[in-house]
């Protein structure tokens, strides 16, 4: 078969399934077949892969939605009222780190370690060591993102003091990350965020989008963010961010779910620190019990600490002072 002809026959195959509405997916399978088995056709095929880029570029808009600041902040608080304190940890630091899915999931105690260690006069930020990003064939082996929210820093550094070294900040699979997300964005936003459209658009990786988003419309600074966000090429990041504020002006949220995320937003701080405590009494249990000890009942507690406070006397002087009216 002439060259000419081989190529014509996949363009006209290309283009009859593209009339009939076959998925470009299929299409594209079916000729790195032809591909592989054929494979001294690979040069022929050039104009063949020209039709498919232009079939991509023809079809409907199905960019990710980029995460509302709002949104993922009251999901936060959401996921530390009802208890989910690493999930709540997990998005807390993908959006201030702007960490991907993959690279949430795999941190580790030992990976996060406070900026004032190494550099003094930075006791409010931390580093997270992302050991194997997904960027590691074509950037910087190992990678590091700064947590620079003291609030997210204090409280993660009490929690981590709870976990052995090498457990992990998020300690089931990354499906199960994905699946948990999709709760409190559902209970959250019940009108806009269907499961339909969770399912489709809104996904984990739609947190680092947004936080990207909001980095550049609020500082411009596209080198900074390139660095920050840990993308290799910046024309890469340019594409990136175009589509992802376009993407995000169309976004609309009902003013009751924007109260309700409001809600959501003031007590986040609140029920994180109240999560942290008890995971600390927790420890502190178990500690007792490690050590072969009984373990201070919280009852008892409070009312040491109550009577501290107050200033009272101990029982020893309390019995002296009896023994002395009697």
């Amino acid at each position: 078969m002439h060259p000419r002809t081989y190529n014509e026959v996949l363009r006209r195959f290309a283009k009859e399934m593209y009339r009939e509405k076959v998925g470009r997916e299929v299409v594209e399978a079916g000729l790195l077949g032809v591909q592989l088995e054929f494979f001294w056709a690979q040069g022929l095929m050039r104009p063949t892969w020209r039709l498919m880029r232009e079939w991509a570029i023809r079809e409907p808009w199905g960019f990710r939605t980029p995460a509302l600041e709002e949104e993922v902040q009251g999901a936060i608080g959401l996921a530390f009222l009802i208890g989910w304190g690493s999930l709540g940890f997990s998005m807390w630091i993908a959006w201030e780190g702007l960490l991907r899915p993959g690279e949430v999931a795999r941190l580790q105690k030992r990976t996060v370690r406070r900026c004032s260690d190494m550099v003094s006069g930075l006791g409010g930020s931390a580093v997270a060591t992302i050991e194997k990003p997904k960027t590691r064939k074509v950037f910087a082996r190992v990678q590091h993102a700064m947590l620079e929210d003291e609030v997210l820093v204090e409280l993660l550094m009490r929690w981590l003091e709870t976990l052995e070294e090498e457990e992990r900040i998020w300690p089931f699979s990354l499906s199960t990350l994905g699946r948990r997300l999709k709760t409190p964005l559902m209970m959250v936003c019940p009108q806009t965020m269907t499961r339909a459209r969770v399912e489709a658009l809104w996904t984990f990786a739609c947190i680092r989008a947004g936080k990207a988003t909001a980095l550049w419309m609020r500082e411009r600074n596209l080198p900074k963010l390139r660095l920050q966000g840990r993308w290799k090429r910046e024309a890469t990041l340019e594409h990136y961010v175009q589509e992802a504020v376009a993407r995000l002006a169309c976004h609309r949220l009902p003013k009751p779910e924007r109260e309700s995320l409001e809600v959501l937003k003031r007590g986040a701080v609140r029920w994180a620190t109240e999560w942290v405590e008890a995971q600390e009494r927790q420890w502190r249990w178990r500690m007792h019990v490690m050590q072969g000890r009984r373990p201070p009942a919280r009852a008892e507690q409070e009312g040491d600490a109550a009577e501290e406070a107050r200033g009272e006397d101990s029982d020893e002087d309390s019995l002296e002072d009896n023994s002395e009216e009697w």
